[in-house]
């Protein structure tokens, strides 16, 4: 049926025939608003209706511009997404008419609407609807529309569905509130062990919501912490540090510091919102960043400079001189009238150290330049230019720090002067400080005869290199940028000087960001200076500068006309890839865009072949399509390949929808031309035969053709570019079993998304459970099955495939994890998994039902899938006991009975898979952290292995298999132990367990050194010491554990000095060899800290006297300076 030649939609497409397609689409928004005046509207939409995709798409603009809402009720869930879009977008649509939309909507049309009625705020009816989705489709797609519910829906429906939502950013804005109490009733039932996991699961939404209610969030934080900082928090850390200071303090000087100071978590917002906050808690984070210069350097740069030095001072109050080096990030930080009283010491401890003369000098140049000025005019003269490399830097940094140009202007002039006849390693260098070092503020006039001369000594050099010049160009575009109009005009004058002179020398310059950088109106000023070199360039025909310019400017290259104008003549002149970038940069200005793409292509007509240029005609300039579309190729200076061409819309697929019938008529004649011809290679060929999938006008039936090509490349690109419509799945799926089901599958299931689940049913039955499927086809069907049909239909059509005698066990694996994943809800997905996770399955499906994540299934199902785990855990199969009980560690607090079985693999020492009683023993050692009846089942599990003794010894089959295990168990807890303080308690009570038997000592030592209490260590080492009477070497080992662990800056324990100096000297002043060296070990690592003060040297020494030789020894080999 077509349009009638004298009806009122016949002339309206007439008239917007010729029109680019922006002014197409503004012509019918204003005509439809005409009719809908006149009431001729409905009339119109209703004959365009029963078109082709391109009247349609004209119906679906007149009727959403014209306010035609029985129009768009009747079109929500059109096969056609641009029709359906402008339907949603058409005001006036009832609540009712989305309500019959969803009525067996396909899974794409389902999503958008559930999104419309979100965003649109029908409330209403999402209550209304959100308990049918649910049936239908679970959790998750409930969730996706719970944004839109009413608060008291929300809070009805939400901790039923919490742990399905994955899109929190709509839900957390409009139900912040319900949202954070869910989280923190949800939270308190997590067992302390594992809160690391919610936490990370959902932290993200908890970020979402700290902007709006950052006090709640700490509150969650200080109510259920978790042992590490939550990595998805970072992005709150800032709001969390602006609503309470003092708290995020704590925070950093606890034991999150370790995560806290990992790179781009405290960033400068975050930093500022602390360091000026005035909290008390300040100085002790203070203390710690001084254990890590950078650390401290970025708090101080986040004050205000005059609070700088009380915070400097707080930090290394009470610390040692022994430091290693000079620490420039943190003297680059203090203020210019502080600085110079860190850096004399620091200097002088430098020279007290024997450290190299570039160390000393280094903490010199911090110190005013008359006082330290002989030190670098000596250093500059030294016989060796690397050495001259790095000392003039720091004499022009010296220069710098002062803020007085006088200074800097003295030190061009001695530069000037001493460094024409340098290498250029040293002159790199130099130049190199200069610009990066000197702030363009400091630079004045008088300092342009030095600087130039320093410019041309550079140039002329037959040694310069690269990166002189990359320096120079720094330096001239610095001040380039800083300086304002009309402010110094020889400073602007100099710099641009450079700019070509370094442009002349290199061919090429980098000008930097000036479209950031350059302040506003200077951009015609940069041009003028430039424009001598840029003309002189274009007389022959050079436009590197030019081009240069006009990047570096970016978007604010429009605002200078004299540009624009060189721009076109590059164009015309250029070669061709200073042509292609200068229709680049001219095209670059949208306004004038679609005016100067049709002038390129007039002076031009290959460029149509340019990116820039094919996208701004098949988005834009659509009335200039006809000329490239018929006739031959527009061959020429960027088209010279003289095969077959196709407007180059590959890229821009969606923009074929806008063009004209027969545009895209002629457009699938170019495609079918480079398709058809067999000596053009195969990438050409298939690009082509993809690009026709995008022509909603006869597109995909071309390709349909192709798909049953002899040549497998190009059936197969064929077969991959459909899958956009329904109407594609029987081609499809016709393929299910033969060799070309590796590409038709997958297409079809991007076609399964637009297909009605009551069509897409049968096919699917048919597919997972007909004759003559490939095992991935069926597989395939399997998921397709799960998230294409409602749960009700679903479940069964996978029982029945699992079931059925003859189904591959691949399959069924697949059954089995489907029916996991998507529908718990369901009874006949838990006859799948019951049948799957019982003994007399394959292994292949007992693992399939394992899969899933405490955080993936609803609350109310946890006992009952923690239970299924734990059945599988139980067999006699090694390798999927060792599968099962890394699953079941986060499933043992809602399966008690777990215990048990965790407890018998750990102590059967007929099972002798190390993997199985690893496995159960680092199980049960998580699962102790949980509960105090696992903590009871890990006990006697270590008292069962004790009584076993060391028999069989040194057996051909065994040899102590219960020493092996009750090592791996020690090993565990006391890793966990060390970083979780909640489980130390438990790792001291099996310490004393451990330490009745004689056997079993130095296991009892390593667990009790995880479980040190250090708010009062001095009573618990002198306890831990005698474990090891008669033992050296096993105090040696157990000393050095402990001074590791508190050396570690960020997994280890950051115990204060005050509390670390009466626990050494105490253990020090001990007789026993045990005692000794632990408090070597607390002296290591204390005097290091602190910089070895008086009160760490006394206790090193006391150690070097000690009555035991090995202690004197080990004391001996620490060093408190070189």
């Amino acid at each position: 049926m077509s349009v009638q030649s004298n009806s009122t939609a016949a002339r309206l497409l007439e008239s917007v025939d010729p029109l680019p397609y922006p002014r197409r689409m503004r012509e019918i928004g204003r005509r439809a608003r005409e009719l809908a005046g006149t009431g001729e509207l409905a009339p119109v939409v209703a004959e365009l209706t029963a078109q082709g995709p391109h009247e349609r798409s004209v119906c679906a603009v007149l009727a959403c511009a014209g306010g035609d809402a029985a129009w768009a009720a009747a079109h929500l869930a059109d096969p056609d997404p641009f029709v359906r879009g402008h339907a949603r977008r058409t005001a006036g649509v009832s609540d009712a008419a989305y309500e019959a939309a969803l009525d067996d909507a396909p899974e794409a049309v389902r999503r958008e609407l559930l999104r419309a009625i979100v965003l649109q705020e029908r409330t209403a009816l999402a209550d209304r609807l959100v308990a049918t989705v649910r049936a239908d489709w679970g959790d998750a797609e409930a969730a996706r529309l719970l944004a839109g519910c009413s608060p008291e829906v929300v809070t009805r429906v939400l901790p039923d569905v919490f742990h399905a939502v994955r899109g929190w950013k709509v839900l957390a804005g409009r139900h912040a509130g319900a949202v954070l109490d869910i989280a923190a009733r949800r939270l308190a039932e997590v067992p302390e062990a594992a809160r690391d996991g919610w936490w990370q699961h959902y932290g993200p939404v908890l970020a979402r919501i700290a902007p709006d209610a950052p006090l709640r969030v700490l509150d969650l934080l200080d109510a259920c912490p978790p042992r590490h900082f939550p990595w998805p928090l970072r992005p709150a850390l800032g709001a969390l540090a602006a609503a309470d200071p003092a708290r995020v303090l704590r925070m950093m000087t606890g034991p999150w510091r370790g995560r806290l100071h990992g790179r781009g978590t405290l960033t400068p917002a975050v930093l500022r919102a602390v360091a000026r906050s005035g909290a008390p808690e300040l100085a002790a984070y203070a203390a710690v960043a001084a254990d890590r210069p950078h650390d401290l350097a970025a708090l101080l740069r986040a004050q205000a400079p005059a609070d700088r030095p009380a915070t400097y001072e707080a930090a290394t109050a009470g610390r040692g001189a022994a430091h290693d080096g000079v620490d420039t990030d943190v003297l680059d930080a203090l203020p210019r009238f502080y600085v110079a009283d860190v850096a004399r010491p620091a200097a002088r401890a430098a020279r007290e150290r024997a450290d190299s003369w570039d160390t000393v000098l280094t903490a010199e140049s911090y110190l005013p330049p008359d006082e330290v000025r002989e030190a670098l005019d000596a250093a500059t003269r030294r016989p060796v230019a690397a050495d001259r490399a790095l000392a003039w830097p720091l004499h022009v940094r010296n220069a710098a720090r002062t803020a007085d140009p006088g200074q800097v202007t003295l030190v061009t002039e001695e530069l000037a002067r001493r460094l024409r006849n340098e290498q250029d390693p040293v002159r790199g260098a130099v130049l190199q400080s200069l610009a990066g070092d000197v702030h363009p503020a400091l630079w004045r006039a008088e300092a342009l005869p030095h600087l130039g001369r320093l410019v041309t000594d550079a140039l002329q050099a037959r040694d310069c290199s690269y990166g002189t010049r990359g320096a120079l160009t720094g330096l001239a575009v610095g001040i380039l940028r800083h300086q304002a109009v009309g402010q110094d005009r020889d400073l602007v004058g100099w710099a641009l000087d450079v700019v070509v002179a370094t442009h002349g020398h290199t061919g090429a310059v980098y000008l930097g960001d000036l479209e950031r950088t350059l302040r506003r109106g200077r951009e015609r000023d940069v041009y003028e200076a430039l424009r001598p070199g840029i003309d002189a360039e274009g007389k022959r025909n050079d436009f590197r500068l030019l081009l240069s310019l006009a990047r570096s400017l970016g978007s604010r290259a429009a605002g200078v006309p004299e540009l624009q104008a060189e721009l076109r003549g590059a164009i015309e002149r250029g070669d061709d890839s200073s042509a292609w970038d200068a229709i680049d940069r001219w095209l670059e200005p949208s306004a004038t865009r679609d005016e100067r793409v049709a002038e390129v292509l007039d002076l031009v007509p290959s460029a149509i072949d340019l990116p820039s240029v094919a996208r701004a005609v098949a988005y834009r300039r659509t009335d200039l399509l006809d000329r490239f579309l018929d006739g031959p190729p527009p061959y020429g200076r960027f088209l010279t390949d003289k095969g077959p061409w196709a407007f180059p819309a590959e890229s821009y697929g969606r923009a074929v929808r806008g063009w004209l019938p027969r545009q895209q008529q002629a457009y699938l004649r170019q495609l079918k031309r480079i398709a058809e011809d067999a000596d053009l290679d195969l990438a050409r060929r298939t690009a082509a035969i993809r690009s026709a999938a995008d022509v909603p006008d006869g597109g995909r039936e071309s390709v349909r053709r192709w798909a049953g090509s002899e040549d497998v490349t190009l059936a197969e690109a064929a077969l991959a570019a459909l899958g956009r419509t329904p109407d594609d799945l029987p081609l499809l799926l016709g393929h299910a079993g033969d060799d070309r089901a590796r590409v038709a599958v997958y297409a079809a299931s991007r076609a399964s998304r637009h297909a009605r689940p009551s069509a897409l049913a049968p096919l699917l039955d048919e597919l997972l459970t007909g004759p003559g499927k490939k095992v991935t086809s069926r597989k395939e069907a399997a998921r397709l099955v799960a998230t294409r049909l409602p749960a009700r239909q679903a479940a069964p059509l996978l029982a029945r495939a699992y079931a059925a005698p003859d189904a591959h066990r691949d399959v069924r694996a697949a059954c089995v994890a489907f029916a996991a994943y998507r529908l718990l809800r369901e009874d006949a997905a838990w006859e799948i998994l019951t049948d799957a996770a019982s003994e007399r399955s394959e292994s292949v499906l007992r693992r399939a039902a394992l899969r899933l994540n405490v955080h993936d299934v609803a609350p109310g199902l946890r006992e009952r899938y923690a239970a299924l785990v734990a059945g599988v855990a139980e067999t006699d199969d090694d390798e999927l006991a060792d599968t099962a009980l890394s699953a079941l560690s986060s499933w043992v607090p809602w399966a008690p009975q777990a215990l048990d079985a965790l407890t018998r693999l750990l102590t059967d020492l007929d099972r002798r898979a190390p993997g199985v009683w690893s496995a159960a023993g680092s199980t049960l050692v998580a699962a102790a952290g949980q509960s105090p009846a696992a903590a009871d089942a890990l006990t006697g599990a270590v008292r069962t292995l004790m009584a076993h003794g060391t028999a069989p010894d040194a057996g051909e089959e065994q040899d102590r298999p219960a020493l092996r295990r009750l090592d791996n168990v020690a090993g565990v807890l006391a890793d966990v132990a060390t970083l979780d303080p909640a489980l130390r308690p438990l790792a001291r009570d099996l310490a004393l367990v451990l330490a009745e038997d004689d056997a079993f000592v130095p296991q009892a030592a390593q667990v009790r050194l995880a479980g040190l209490d250090f708010s009062a260590p001095g009573d618990e080492l002198r306890a831990l010491a005698g474990l090891h009477d008669d033992r050296p070497a096993l105090a040696a080992r157990t000393a050095g554990a402990l001074r590791d662990r508190l050396r570690n800056r960020l997994r280890g324990e950051r115990v204060p000095g005050e509390v670390l100096l009466p626990a050494a000297r105490d253990l020090a002043s001990g007789g026993s060899l045990a005692e000794g060296l632990f408090a070597w070990a607390l002296t290591c690592a204390g005097g290091e800290r602190a910089g070895w003060p008086d009160l760490w040297r006394d206790i090193l020494r006391e150690l070097r006297a000690h009555p035991c030789a090995d202690v004197r020894d080990f004391s001996a080999r620490v060093s408190t300076a070189p």
